[in-house]
C-alpha cells in the first residue's frame, strides 16, 4: 500500500491558522468549550512548524486562557499564561514592541482577573501595576485600549475591595478617556458600566445604578456577547431584587442563569444560584433557597473561587439564622470569616461580622455581640457601603435591645428604616420596621407605666412591615408580622 505524502510546511501552517480561527470564531460565539478543542488542537500543530509566526503562540495562548477563565478552570488558565509570559521573555526579539507589550498587558489582565476570582486582590492589583509600567507614558499614548483595559480592571477589582470611592474615580476617568481620545471598546466599555452599576448601587443609588447596567447589556449585545449579557443579566436581578420588583428579578435571573448554562461558565452559574437563592429565601421558599444555596457553594469550592465560598458560606449563614439552626449558622460563618479576611473584601467581612453577632447573642454572649455590630457598622461607614449600613443598623437594633438598651436600639433602628427607604430598598425597610416593631412590642411589656404608647408604636411598625411584605410577597416575613399584629390587637 501506498503511504500517503507528508504535509507540507505551507499545508501546515494553513491548517494552523485555519484552526486558530475556528478557535476565535468559537471564542466570539461564547463557545468555550468548542474554543478550547480548536486553541489546543493549534497549540499540538504548532509543535510541528519550527517556523512558525511567533505571534501565533501568542494568539493561542491568550485565546486558550481566556476560554478557560470563562468557564471558571482557573488553575490550568493559570498555567497557560504563566508558560505565555515565559515565552515572552524568551523570544521577545521576535515581536515589534506594540505587539510585545499588547501580549504582555493582555497576558498581566488575565492574570489579575483570576487572582481576583480567587480573592487574592493584592496580588491582582500588582499585575495591573506591572502591566501600566509595561505601556509607560508612551504606550498609555499608542496603545489607549490596553489603557482602557488596565484602568477597567483596576476598577472592578477596588470595587471588589469595598474601594468605591477610587473605584468611582477610575471607571469614570476610563470612560472619559475612551471619549477623549475616540477609543471605544464595547468590550471594556460594558465591563465599565456594570462596574459602575456595582458602585452606585452599594452607594444607594439604584436608579443611576440600573443605567449603567441597561447599557452593559446593550452594548454587551451589540456584540452578541453571550457572557457579558449574561453578566449584566444577573446584575439586574440584583437592582431589580433589591429594589421590591421581584418578578424582573425573576426574570433577569433565570435569563443569566440559562445563558450561563449554554456556554458552560461554572462561575456565573453559581452567581446566579446564589442570587436565586436569595430571592427564594425573601419570598419564604426555604428548601428552594437551600438547594440553590448549596449548589452554588459547591461550584465554588470546586472552582477554588475563595471570595465566593465566603459569599455563599454567608448566604447559607443567613438562611440558617431565619430558620433559627444557628448551630449550622455558626459553622458556615466560621470559615466564612477565616476567607473573608484572607481575601480582605470589605463586603463580605461586613455580613460575615453581623450575622456573626446574631449567633452571639443566641449564645448570650452580650459583649461580644455588641462588640462585632459595631466593628461591622464602622467598616460598612467607612467604606460607603449603604446598603450594608443599613443591614449592620439593623443588627445594632437587636443588640441593642436584648442589651435593654432602648433608645440606642431605636435610634439604630429608626436610622436604618430611613437609609432603606432613601436608598428604594423596600425589603431592607420591611425588615428594620419589622424589627423595630418587636422591640417596641418588648418594651410595652416591660414599661407597665407607657404600655398603651409603645403598643401603639408596635402595631405602626407592623403594619407598615406587612404591607411590604405582602406588596413584594416576602411570605414567611409577612407571616412575622401578622402574627404579632393579631397578638396586639386580640383579646
Amino acid at each position: 500500500m501506498q503511504s500517503l505524502p507528508s504535509l507540507l510546511p505551507y499545508d501546515q501552517q494553513l491548517i494552523l491558522s485555519n484552526t486558530i480561527s475556528a478557535a476565535q470564531h468559537a471564542a466570539r460565539r461564547c463557545a468555550y468549550a468548542a474554543a478550547i478543542k480548536h486553541y489546543r488542537q493549534a497549540k499540538a500543530l504548532l509543535l510541528d512548524l519550527s517556523d512558525a509566526p511567533a505571534d501565533q503562540f501568542f494568539q493561542i495562548g491568550l485565546g486558550l486562557a481566556s476560554a478557560l477563565k470563562f468557564i471558571g478552570e482557573f488553575a490550568e488558565a493559570d498555567q497557560v499564561l504563566s508558560e505565555l509570559l515565559q515565552g515572552v521573555w524568551v523570544s521577545n526579539l521576535a515581536l515589534d514592541p506594540p505587539s510585545l507589550s499588547d501580549v504582555l498587558v493582555k497576558s498581566l489582565a488575565q492574570m489579575a482577573d483570576i487572582r481576583q476570582h480567587e480573592g487574592a486582590f493584592d496580588q491582582a492589583l500588582a499585575y495591573l501595576e506591572v502591566g501600566r509600567q509595561v505601556l509607560g507614558e508612551a504606550g498609555e499614548q499608542s496603545q489607549p485600549q490596553l489603557c482602557l483595559l488596565l484602568l477597567d480592571r483596576k476598577a472592578w477589582v477596588r470595587f471588589r475591595q469595598g474601594y468605591l470611592a477610587e473605584a468611582l474615580s477610575l471607571a469614570n476617568a476610563a470612560i472619559q478617556s475612551s471619549r477623549v481620545i475616540r477609543a471605544e471598546d464595547p468590550d471594556v466599555l460594558a465591563s465599565l458600566h456594570n462596574t459602575l452599576g456595582g458602585i452606585m448601587w452599594q452607594q444607594g443609588n439604584l436608579a443611576a445604578a440600573i443605567t449603567h447596567v441597561e447599557e452593559s447589556l446593550q452594548l454587551s449585545g451589540s456584540l452578541n456577547d453571550l457572557r457579558g449579557m449574561a453578566v449584566a443579566n444577573g446584575n439586574l436581578g440584583i437592582l431589580y431584587f433589591n429594589s421590591g420588583n421581584w418578578a424582573q428579578a425573576i426574570h433577569y435571573y433565570e435569563q443569566a442563569y440559562a445563558v450561563q448554562q449554554v456556554i458552560g461558565n461554572w462561575q456565573g452559574q453559581a452567581t446566579s444560584l446564589d442570587n436565586l437563592g436569595l430571592l427564594h429565601m425573601a419570598m419564604g421558599q426555604h428548601e428552594t433557597a437551600q438547594q440553590e444555596l448549596e449548589a452554588g457553594l459547591a461550584i465554588r469550592r470546586k472552582l477554588g473561587d475563595a471570595w465566593g465560598t465566603a459569599q455563599s458560606q454567608i448566604n447559607l449563614a443567613h438562611l440558617a439564622v431565619t430558620r433559627s439552626n444557628f448551630k449550622d449558622a455558626s459553622q458556615y460563618i466560621e470559615s466564612a470569616l477565616s476567607l473573608a479576611d484572607s481575601t480582605g473584601s470589605f463586603e463580605s467581612q461586613i455580613e460575615a461580622r453581623w450575622t456573626q453577632a446574631l449567633i452571639s447573642l443566641e449564645k448570650n454572649d452580650l459583649l461580644t455581640a455588641i462588640e462585632i455590630a459595631e466593628t461591622a457598622l464602622e467598616r460598612a461607614q467607612a467604606a460607603g457601603l449603604m446598603e450594608k449600613h443599613a443591614g449592620c443598623l439593623r443588627v445594632m437594633g437587636v443588640v441593642n435591645t436584648r442589651l435593654d438598651r432602648y433608645d440606642e436600639a431605636e435610634r439604630a433602628l429608626l436610622s436604618s428604616v430611613d437609609f432603606s427607604e432613601k436608598q428604594n430598598a423596600p425589603y431592607r425597610r420591611g425588615q428594620a420596621l419589622l424589627t423595630l416593631g418587636q422591640m417596641y412590642q418588648l418594651r410595652s411589656q416591660l414599661d407597665s407605666s407607657s404600655k398603651r404608647p409603645w403598643r401603639t408604636h408596635a402595631v405602626s411598625a407592623f403594619s407598615r412591615a406587612a404591607q411590604l411584605f405582602e406588596k413584594l410577597g416576602a411570605t414567611h416575613d409577612l407571616n412575622l408580622a401578622q402574627t404579632a399584629l393579631n397578638h396586639l390587637q386580640g383579646p
